[in-house]
């Protein structure tokens, strides 16, 4: 978490790219943003070939499924 413009604190959220069966694939990319629509947007641009499972602490958000093409 970071300490946001106006003092509030950002999360920094997780993206999990997942593989068949559910594994992650590689690390999580990191980024502080600042709720979870935000989030979201984000894992809906990272998704183009695996579904991201979107992560704030211990709290899963969503999981973004692949674009259909």
């Amino acid at each position: 978490m970071v300490l946001g413009v106006w003092g509030g604190v950002m999360p920094t959220y997780r993206f999990y790219r997942v593989k068949k069966g559910g594994h992650f694939t590689e690390p999580p990319e990191l980024a502080d943003l600042s709720d979870d629509e935000t989030a979201v947007e984000h894992a809906r641009r990272l998704a183009d070939d695996t579904p991201v499972e979107v992560w704030d602490g211990a709290r899963r958000v969503t999981v973004v499924r692949v674009k259909r093409k």
